[in-house]
């Protein structure tokens, strides 16, 4: 009796934290990814490849690579948000996810990504913006009121593409129009906000994407956007903004 008494308290300790994270007692943002160990029982929402390793991405944090002998193995994530689309980019690769995530894995050849932001840190990045921008008393208005709208709302917009606009310079995209331009040198990065003109915009769902040399354009909610490519240092003392050319 004792001895079944000790496997099942084992066994329901090992549960403990999927149950937590079932009812949502614990914070996502805070708790690393789910192990899986059965693949075809895993949702995944996106794909991608790098070199050699093929990856995809899902629910809960899961992370599995193979590198085509049809093995998977699952990689470390420091978060348990569900990843929507893995990017590669020329600094590696970009996990883009719920609650505002962005992960970085700078060496496919490692399994272990870091966070480089979460929805946390979206007011202090507006808050940036609205301290370095030249803007009018009505847009600094409107900002002030999205930082608190942000702050009280909490992590909770995801991110659902990512297109690099120049080598270690990526525009990142999510719900509700918002837009964030994260550069990369070595291993540190700069977070800013994009401005999107339009009231109307909802979710960032691209269809087509396509990168020229001095600007970037997409579809989104039958909307043409595009936005200048201009290296940051031309961008200085400039409005990064998002505009509509034109609606179908």
């Amino acid at each position: 009796m004792y001895v079944f008494k000790t496997l099942l308290i084992t066994a329901l300790s090992g549960l403990m934290p999927m149950l937590a994270i079932a009812t949502g007692s614990l914070d996502p943002l805070e708790t690393s990814s789910y192990v899986s160990h059965r693949l075809n029982s895993s949702v995944m929402l996106t794909i991608a490849r790098a070199g050699d390793e093929l990856f995809m991405a899902g629910e809960r944090g899961i992370v599995m690579r193979s590198s085509g002998d049809g093995q998977w193995s699952q990689d470390q994530v420091p978060v348990s948000t569900s990843i929507t689309r893995i990017k590669p980019v020329s600094n590696g690769l970009l996990a883009l996810g719920h609650s505002g995530t962005v992960l970085l894995l700078a060496d496919a050849s490692q399994s272990q990504w870091r966070i480089l932001i979460n929805g946390e840190d979206i007011p202090d990045i507006y808050q940036q913006y609205i301290d370095q921008a030249e803007l009018s008393d009505p847009e600094k208005l409107m900002l002030e009121r999205e930082v608190a709208s942000h702050t009280q709302q909490g992590p909770d917009k995801p991110l659902f593409d990512a297109i690099e606009v120049a080598p270690g310079r990526v525009h990142v995209f999510g719900a509700y129009g918002l837009a964030l331009e994260m550069t990369f040198s070595g291993r540190t990065y700069t977070s800013s906000l994009l401005r999107i003109d339009l009231k109307r915009t909802n979710t960032c769902t691209f269809t087509v994407r396509h990168t020229m040399e001095t600007r970037s354009m997409w579809w989104e909610s039958r909307v043409l956007y595009t936005v200048p490519t201009m290296p940051a240092s031309a961008m200085s003392g400039r409005k990064a903004r998002i505009q509509a050319l034109s609606s179908v």
